[in-house]
């Protein structure tokens, strides 16, 4: 279900990794060339890169990533007539946001560095999304990168 629980495995229904598809790959090689950042040779400036397809009514139930230390920013597409979100918990009040997807692309970020800090969050989509992820140990990197997305490039 959609309950939270415990630290235990993260269940996935349906879902791949979006570098294995042309459009992720397409996404990834234009990413390098606007940042800089080399995503597959080993020399990254940052702590590692995540992808996630989503199939129709894919999801990842409750967790929390506390256990990557790293400061993260994700990157999601939908396509037309989206039909999903992403929900967290405030650690602070208990309170569960839910942002709904939109057509085309989002960027969110979030700070997952240890258990004060990494939200409980969930994910679920009833047509196909794709989700890149890039996370980076140093605070200044991930700021870098957020303070570029933001700027008019």
């Amino acid at each position: 279900g959609n309950e939270r629980s415990g630290s235990g495995p993260i269940k996935y229904k349906k879902n791949g990794f979006a570098d294995k598809t042309p459009g992720g790959k397409y996404f990834i090689k234009c990413f390098e060339d606007l940042t800089g950042l080399d995503m597959g040779d080993g020399s990254q400036d940052f702590a590692g890169f995540r992808s996630s397809t989503y199939n129709p009514n894919g999801y990842l139930g409750w967790h929390k990533d506390d256990h990557y230390g790293v400061y993260t920013i994700m990157f999601s597409y939908c396509v037309d007539n989206p039909n999903g979100f992403y929900r967290w918990v405030d650690n602070h009040t208990g309170e569960i946001t839910t942002l709904p997807d939109k057509s085309g692309w989002s960027c969110k970020s979030m700070i997952m560095i240890d258990d004060e800090h990494a939200e409980w969050h969930t994910i679920y989509t009833a047509i196909p999304r794709c989700s890149l992820v890039v996370t980076f140990g140093e605070y200044e990197d991930f700021l870098n990168l957020k303070n570029l997305i933001q700027s008019d490039k």
